[in-house]
């Protein structure tokens, strides 16, 4: 099943971010920009971040080099101040690799076997590199079924009309360049190995040339991860 009647519906529904009106597809499409918006979709960043962990496995901050592959692969390079490698991060696929210097690999080797980035559910975690805001993914099966809550957020609900089983999203908006701009993203319900989680994200600082979040953080009952980009490139192609 696509998009449900109630969507279709609810594309001509308006809302208001800062002020501004705006219809629920323009809210939609601000949220799940890598594959509803007509502009442009990031393929590739690199650059240098600080990170910051907690969680019952792993805690600390340190300095950290990125690549971020659409569709789902993430490499990191963790460094100490002074620029020297302590530890190798890759997700690919939703598995994830850790490598470590061999001064860190004692202290670290407990860690390194449950490392989970802060609590951060590894599916979302290549896309929030690129950019991307986590989006519910239209699939033969899927309904899904939006709404304005207080006249401003953005509520969508995905139900596998096989399973019945629903994911809730709940968007908060900003505005940036005239346009609505996710600021906060509530998510509720199941990841693709079956477990049940809630995550908290915040976005901060928008900028050029994909509206990506300069800084960034998501929180759940197993940690939290926070991120700020020092420097970010990014590669875009349009999207026909």
């Amino acid at each position: 099943m696509g998009l449900s009647t109630a969507v279709i519906l609810g594309l001509f529904s308006c809302s208001t971010a800062n002020q501004k009106t705006f219809a629920t597809g323009e809210l939609f499409e601000a949220a799940c920009s890598g594959r509803y918006a007509s502009a442009k979709k990031t393929q590739i960043v690199t650059g240098g971040i600080w990170a910051k962990i907690e969680s019952p496995d792993l805690s600390g901050q340190f300095p950290a080099t990125v690549l971020a592959r659409a569709p789902s692969e993430l490499a990191l390079e963790v460094t100490n101040l002074i620029g020297s490698p302590q530890a190798w991060v890759k997700i690919k696929d939703q598995k994830i690799e850790m490598k470590l210097s061999a001064e860190n690999k004692k202290a670290w080797q407990n860690s390194s076997k449950h490392l989970n980035l802060g609590g951060l559910p590894l599916e979302f975690a290549p896309g929030l590199f690129l950019g991307r805001v986590p989006c519910p993914v239209l699939a033969g099966s899927s309904d899904l079924r939006m709404s304005v809550l207080n006249r401003k957020d953005l509520e969508i609900i995905e139900a596998d009309s096989k399973t019945k089983h629903k994911n809730r999203y709940l968007y908060e908006f900003d505005t940036f360049e005239g346009r609505p701009w996710v600021s906060k993203l509530t998510y509720e319900g199941s990841l693709r190995s079956g477990q049940d989680v809630k995550v908290e994200f915040k976005f901060e600082s928008p900028t050029a040339p994909d509206r990506a979040a300069r800084r960034w953080s998501a929180s759940s009952p197993r940690g939290k991860i926070d991120i700020r980009w020092k420097d970010r490139a990014a590669e875009i192609s349009e999207v026909n």
